[in-house]
């Protein structure tokens, strides 16, 4: 993978987490965020797997 896609992964990841951290605590907001989170990235995980899968395959 270039090394570009994933500063660019990378750094989004960092961003997301730091908005996370510094989100007000409203109405559990913060709770759900982070429950949907963790749904959103591990479906992100799953992706890159079979997208490096693919990218080996097709070498």
């Amino acid at each position: 993978m270039n090394k570009y896609v994933r500063g660019f992964i990378a750094g989004s990841m960092m961003g997301i987490a730091a908005g996370i951290l510094f989100m007000p605590q409203r109405n559990g907001m913060k709770k759900k965020v982070l429950n949907d989170g963790k749904n959103i990235v591990g479906s992100a995980a799953q992706m890159m797997a079979d997208m490096i899968t693919d990218l080996k395959q097709n070498k």
